[in-house]
């Protein structure tokens, strides 16, 4: 029995995803808002360059979604829901590809996703996370297109 407990301590441990400081653990990913550590708003490139400018040893870039298939479900657009992050807008690690977007990390982001705003994408290259009210008084997070020039808080991402 003494085994097979060390091995599982072991297997824990191994198996943890450990954030750097001023990161948090979101469904064993690592995340960075800009908000929590009072950065300004920033560009969407200036946004990128500043989590990329994190990654001296391990690699950092804007956070992507996907894990779900709804904004209701994914464990990041989950938080930012929890803690009222969205109102102002929220970069996030997609941008344009010709006619179609994609995740910096090189996965497809589709424009029949359920994350996206419904009346989104639209003719915009940068993506963010955004919120409003619909006609039954809920309030509702989604993913729109936006211009990357707008000045936006944003949320970093430790890649494995």
């Amino acid at each position: 029995m003494g085994t097979h407990f060390w091995i599982f301590i072991f297997f824990v441990c191994a198996s943890a995803e450990e954030c750097p400081v001023g990161f948090i653990e979101i469904s064993g990913k690592c995340y960075l808002f800009s908000e929590h550590l009072g950065e300004n708003v920033r560009t969407q490139l200036e946004a990128r360059l500043f989590c990329q400018v994190l990654g001296h040893e391990y690699s950092v870039d804007l956070a992507t979604l996907g894990s779900e298939a709804t904004s209701a479900t994914d464990p990041l657009m989950k938080y930012i829901y929890d803690n009222d992050m969205s109102d102002s807008g929220l970069w996030l690690g997609a941008e344009r590809s010709g006619s179609t977007f994609q995740w910096i990390d090189g996965r497809d982001l589709s424009t029949e996703s359920f994350l996206w705003h419904y009346a989104a994408p639209s003719s915009h290259d940068c993506v963010a996370v955004a919120s409003s009210w619909n006609n039954n008084n809920v309030k509702r997070h989604y993913i729109a297109d936006r211009t990357c020039s707008e000045l936006y808080h944003f949320v970093c991402e430790k890649f494995q």
